[in-house]
């Protein structure tokens, strides 16, 4: 059920080749890695998609797996928070187990 839902979800983004993906609490990449599996299908991808985390060991987790996967340089793995995003500019943002997470709700980009 779990692989369903993600590779619904996946599908749901539409991927465009302009389209600029920031993956907020995205840790080890997995969600990423769905949507460059999906970009690739159908030769779309211009941009490296932003994973970003407060954890610094699930970001290192989804560097070595982006490395084994051959997406090293498509992925950026940065920390930071999601009630404290640095900056959002005109990404697309993928929030999918984060809202478990937050605190304050209100302090994010909803």
């Amino acid at each position: 059920m779990h692989r369903m839902w993600k590779a619904s979800f996946v599908k749901s983004l539409g991927a465009t080749p302009d389209m600029k993906i920031i993956d907020v609490a995205g840790g080890t990449g997995d969600i990423s890695f769905r949507i460059l599996d999906e970009m690739k299908q159908i030769g779309a991808l211009e941009s490296p998609i932003k994973v970003l985390d407060p954890s610094e060991p699930m970001l290192e987790v989804g560097r070595r797996r982006a490395s084994k996967l051959n997406y090293a340089g498509q992925v950026e793995f940065e920390i930071d928070d999601a009630e404290e995003l640095s900056t959002v500019a005109d990404e697309s943002v993928v929030c999918h187990y984060s809202l478990t997470s937050i605190k304050c709700l209100s302090a994010t980009l909803f």
